[in-house]
């Protein structure tokens, strides 16, 4: 069950049409940067998703009137991936944060940094883990020039989950 101490951003959109549609201009915004920019985008994209997730985590303690752990969360992993952006460079920070990501799925964790990933069953989790884990290897060590083509694919999700939320925006607006 999801407590008011997790981060997740989909319960943050849910709270309003409005969220919900700045959620999706943001994703819009990221997915065409990264189709766009390739790997020469990564610096900027984490820099930006750091500054988000300091704004979140200051948004987060406002709305509550204290100090969370999903508001400590938020802050500290901006406060990091901005640093780590500038200190190591990003497509190398990215590329580690996706394998983390596969291999915390591979374990059975079902969520991370307010993200859900858990699919369903356990072989589900396991194959999209392995898959997580190629990825930001290709990602970090940029292994045959394929970092470019995984950033264009991953700025055309992105770039989709945009137009998503602007469509659940319009639903809960209630415009469709």
């Amino acid at each position: 069950m999801i407590g008011r101490s997790d981060l997740n951003l989909e319960r943050f959109a849910g709270r309003s049409w409005a969220n919900m549609m700045l959620i999706g201009i943001l994703f819009i915004i990221f997915g065409i940067i990264m189709a766009v920019c390739g790997t020469d985008s990564v610096n900027l994209v984490i820099e930006i998703g750091g500054a988000l997730l300091i704004v979140f985590g200051v948004a987060d303690f406002i709305s509550y009137s204290d100090i969370t752990r999903a508001g400590t969360v938020a802050l500290i992993a901006g406060i990091v991936l901005i640093s780590l952006a500038a200190l190591v460079g990003g497509a190398l920070i990215l590329g580690a944060g996706v394998a983390l990501a596969g291999v915390l799925m591979m374990c059975g964790t079902k969520r991370f940094l307010g993200f859900n990933l858990d699919r369903g069953t356990r072989r589900r989790n396991q194959v999209w883990g392995l898959v997580l884990v190629a990825v930001g290897v290709v990602l970090a060590a940029d292994l045959a020039g394929m970092a470019d083509a995984v950033m264009v694919i991953g700025g055309i999700l992105v770039m989709i989950a945009g137009v998503l939320h602007l469509i659940k925006a319009l639903d809960m607006m209630g415009r469709l």
